[in-house]
């Protein structure tokens, strides 16, 4: 942990200047903001508190539309008597409401990211539109920044919100607009409102249970809660470091790039901190499942939605309590933790990493996509007169010059086609029509704003934060060299020019990497999984010959493929195999390979050879066993698959590629090419199996016709003395 001052020590160095964070946009999450979370946060022990002790500015972030409605609450106005305010525009981040997790980290960040460099000098305390504090929660939050907490979490309770609204707007005081609940009278509204996602994850409540887990709870007695929470909610922060963008939602791990290196300080008895949540009644409500959660279920439901970064909270305690300790406390807490050990066991530790996370990269697209169009109407011409700001983000300078030279094309485009298509022009009637091709109507609309709309691109691209990723495609139509003989030639050229710079632009602005979406899961532990991991193949591999006859018409003149692919598995395990990685889409193996033990990954086979594999997890996997399910091109290309796949291979391993044609269809393989593609591999074999048709006579014998067609083909490669690079 980082430390900025001795406990105890009442100093300047000790006090740093602080920022109260939140958050809101919609009617609905504002009333809630203005009305409910502001009084609470105006209670003696919260905001006025930190104020008296520390240089404390309270940020807002909300759409601009609501700027005057904000500035001129009543109870904003109170919170001005203790401190500044500043209002922060979010409206290019809240335009897709598909992405809420985006948009909510991309706000948060906001809320500190004008400080640059400097935000690792200031203290930054969050709070969302929907948390509502309890007397004296900040108040035990600052001597923990002073003695060097550089992360301070506090968990938040969820509470049915059309019970506990109307019971809270009659404890706030009309004289001075404050909301003071003391501790043990917030925990009393939390247990007895608890929200059915509360009440499905506690384990010794049998009735229901939630599909997606993040929590666990055991019900010590009607006053007493205990619990642990994946994550617990980040309520102050002095970072370590500048994070200039996101890269991670706010809740998968992006701590862990301003904070790097400190331990997360966890306040967990509600006597010390309490907030709960204001969560609708309906809410999650298809994700309930009748009876109690299975671990091997719970577990398999995590995979590919938890990280390193939110297992770490996992055995950290958590007490809500609305009376004293009860004397069954570490019997509870002692039930629950081996339910949690039970349930995480089952987890591989190879979990992607919380830096761009299939399911951050999954939903950018649309985000970006919709965050630019925002932003080109609103700056308008802007971006064709000036340049981007300085401290907006970098794809940010690329789309801001991308967006400059569409329009400043548009505009061009207008312009000549203006000169050369009006009555002066010296060109011939008969050749006029050929314009419309040069000139597309959608290439001649003029920029969605004048360039005297907006005068300073500063201000109109306040805090703009993004990351790279986003892949443009032009839909602009291009010149054609053998047309040019229609205008006047300067002007094409110049013209020429401009596209080829807005070429650039979009080149330089579509270069990124997408990293794959990987399907994991832990196998079981038995003692029979060797028997069960080489059994299951064996049946699925010796039945395709008996439903390739009954289906097609086909029997084997050669098991050769299918013998030897089975002889190969049963080597791995027999040589301790555990983990076993897949790649392709089409396979009906994988689903026989539940028997082994370790790690069991799946990626297709375009997401394997673009060589961000090792990108999805926090440390990347090794390997025993790789089956790769190819497609006919696919297995041709075996070469480029091999390599992307061997840096993540232990030594000894074995990689199949494995080509299944159970349709029968007419396909053929280039042996000697892909033999001598591959001549440089070691411990290389290639085999393959062709079926013939049968034909039953009428004296009931059964007659083989000869039939060339490939059923299935194998190249397997066995891992002896052969070390890959390394895939970090």
């Amino acid at each position: 942990m980082n430390s900025v001052g001795a406990p105890g020590v009442d100093s300047a160095e000790t006090r740093l200047p602080t920022r109260i964070i939140t958050c809101a946009w919609g009617e609905k999450y504002l009333n809630e903001l203005l009305s409910i979370v502001v009084p609470s946060l105006l209670a003696s022990g919260n905001l006025p508190f930190v104020a008296s002790q520390v240089p404390t500015e309270f940020v807002v972030l909300t759409e601009e539309k609501y700027f005057t409605r904000v500035s001129s609450d009543p109870r904003i106005a109170r919170i001005r008597k203790f401190c500044p305010i500043r209002l922060i525009g979010v409206d290019d981040l809240v335009n897709n409401p598909h992405v809420y997790g985006k948009s909510l980290t991309y706000a948060l960040h906001r809320g500190l990211a004008d400080l640059g460099a400097e935000m690792v000098n200031t203290w930054h305390i969050f709070l969302n539109s929907d948390f509502v504090l309890a007397e004296g929660s900040l108040q035990n939050v600052l001597p923990r920044l002073i003695r060097g907490s550089r992360i301070v979490a506090a968990p938040s309770y969820c509470v049915v919100a059309e019970d506990v609204k109307p019971i809270i707007e009659t404890r706030i005081d009309l004289t001075d607009g404050t909301l003071s609940i003391p501790f043990r009278e917030m925990a009393r509204l939390a247990l007895d409102y608890r929200h059915n996602t509360v009440r499905a994850n506690t384990v010794n409540d049998r009735r229901f249970h939630t599909r997606y887990v993040t929590q666990f709870y055991w019900e010590v007695d009607e006053d007493t809660l205990v619990g642990h929470q994946m994550p617990v909610a980040i309520i102050a922060m002095r970072p370590e470091r500048y994070v200039r963008e996101p890269n991670s939602y706010w809740d998968q791990g992006l701590m862990k790039e301003f904070c790097p290196e400190s331990r997360v300080d966890i306040i967990g008895d509600s006597d010390e901190f309490l907030m709960i949540e204001l969560r609708g009644r309906e809410v999650a409500k298809d994700t309930m499942l009748p009876g109690p959660g299975e671990p091997s279920v719970l577990a398999r439901d995590m995979l590919g939605m938890r990280t390193l970064y939110q297992l770490d909270f996992a055995f950290r305690p958590l007490t809500l309590h609305a009376e004293g300790l009860p004397p069954t406390l570490e019997d509870a807490r002692r039930s629950l933790r081996g339910h949690v050990e039970a349930v995480l066991s089952l987890l591989s530790k190879h979990l992607p990493s919380h830096i761009n996370h299939p399911q951050w990269n999954y939903h950018h697209r649309a985000f970006i996509e919709h965050r630019y169009q925002f932003l080109s109407e609103k700056l308008g011409a802007i971006t064709v007169v000036s340049e981007p700001p300085e401290q907006s983000f970098e794809l940010d300078r690329l789309w801001w010059r991308f967006d400059g030279l569409r329009k400043a094309y548009k505009l061009r485009c207008a312009e000549i086609f203006r000169e050369i298509s009006s009555p002066a022009a010296d060109i011939p009637n008969a050749r006029r029509p050929i314009l419309n091709e040069i000139y597309p109507i959608h290439c001649l609309s003029t920029p969605e704003a004048t360039l005297s709309d907006r005068a300073d691109a500063h201000s109109a691209w306040d805090e703009i934060a993004t990351r790279k990723g986003y892949e443009y495609a032009s839909s602009e139509a291009r010149f054609r060299d053998e047309r040019s003989e229609l205008l006047d030639q300067e002007l094409v050229q110049a013209l020429l020019r401009l596209e080829e710079q807005y070429a650039a632009a979009v080149g330089e602005y579509g270069r990124s990497w997408v990293v794959p979406l990987v399907r994991t899961r832990r196998g079981e532990s038995s003692a029979d999984a060797a028997a069960i991991s080489i059994r299951s193949p064996i049946r699925l591999l010796r039945c395709i010959p008996r439903i390739l006859s009954r289906t097609f018409g086909l029997t084997s003149t050669n098991r050769c493929c299918q013998t030897r692919l089975v002889d190969l598995i049963r080597d791995a395990v027999s040589r301790g195999a555990e983990d076993v990685l897949f790649v392709g889409e089409r396979s009906i193996v994988d689903d026989h390979f539940v028997g082994l033990p370790g790690l069991h990954a799946w990626v297709s086979t375009s997401d394997m050879k673009s060589n961000n594999f090792a990108k999805v997890f926090e440390t990347p996997p090794k390997f025993d066993l790789c089956i790769c399910d190819l497609e006919l091109d696919e297995f041709a290309e075996f070469t480029t698959i091999f390599e992307s796949v061997l840096p993540f291979m232990r030594q000894g391993g074995t990689i199949v590629g494995l080509h299944l044609n159970p349709e029968n269809a007419d396909v053929s393989l280039d042996y000697e090419g892909i033999s001598v593609r591959l001549a440089h591999i070691p411990n290389l074999e290639i085999f393959h199996t062709r079926f013939c048709r049968t034909i039953k006579e009428s004296n009931g014998w059964f007659l083989p016709t000869r039939c060339d067609r490939l059923v299935g083909a194998a190249i397997c490669v066995r891992l002896e003395g052969l070390i890959g690079r390394d895939p970090s």
